[in-house]
């Protein structure tokens, strides 16, 4: 896929995230998660000499307050430090207000990152198996190439959550990954390993390589997935919700 074909300006990916279906939604998941917005990159953030700015998005008070604030930050640029976008990163843990002693928990998470044909066709019977089991889980779709798999913190029980060690939430996950590597062959070690403590890139948010949307999907939609669909013209509007 050329991704140079849909890759949109600084300005348009604002106006994306201001949009009212997707600014709803990026609100509410900073409700329950710490969301990083980097409006500002000018290499990798993984780069100890990189230029980034960025602003903590959680537990704002209104739609509205988080609209104004995404403009705020965007106000100070007038371009996307190429080659990046602007974009949210979501923390794998869930927070109650404020202060890291009120942790409930992790999202358990999986990615087989690699080329699209290869995550997709790994990850796929490894979402069909949890929604079988009746696990709430989402599909989405990283934004560069492959498909994550996540377990929301809230779906494990009120005794992990009301007394959250790491230690004790990250051997748990290694179970879980376990025993889904028994039913799924393509899940190893490395699917859920190289997730446990990375941050992701938010539902909906733009990817900050390519500027693709990192799109929620179903299982039928992961099996016909076209990339061009995640682009902002392609984006038909928000199908998903933090509650779902």
């Amino acid at each position: 896929m050329d991704t140079k074909a849909v890759t949109p300006s600084y300005g348009e990916a604002i106006a994306y995230y201001l949009r009212d279906d997707v600014s709803e939604v990026l609100w509410g998941l900073s409700q329950r998660r710490l969301l990083n917005f980097y409006y500002y990159c000018d290499r990798d953030i993984q780069d100890k000499d990189a230029v980034t700015h960025r602003k903590a998005f959680h537990c704002l008070p209104d739609v509205e307050t988080f609209r104004r604030n995404v403009t705020e930050a965007a106000s100070r640029v007038s371009s996307c430090g190429a080659p990046f976008f602007p974009f949210f990163r979501m923390e794998p843990g869930v927070n109650v207000p404020g202060e890291a002693r009120n942790l409930s928990g992790w999202d358990f998470c999986l990615e087989i990152d690699l080329d699209q044909k290869t995550s997709f066709e790994g990850l796929i019977p490894a979402l069909a198996v949890l929604k079988h089991f009746g696990v709430p889980v989402l599909g989405k779709f990283s934004g560069h190439r492959s498909l994550h798999v996540i377990v929301p913190a809230e779906a494990f029980p009120r005794s992990m959550r009301a007394s959250p060690v790491q230690k004790e939430w990250m051997a748990s996950f290694d179970c879980i990954g376990r025993l889904l590597s028994r039913l799924v062959p393509a899940v190893n070690r490395t699917s859920w390993g190289l997730a446990k403590h990375q941050p992701i890139t938010t539902p909906y948010s733009l990817h900050r390589y390519h500027g693709l949307i990192s799109t929620p999907l179903t299982c039928q939609q992961a099996m016909h997935f076209d990339p061009t669909s995640a682009s902002l013209k392609g984006f038909s509007g928000t199908a998903w919700t933090p509650t779902q």
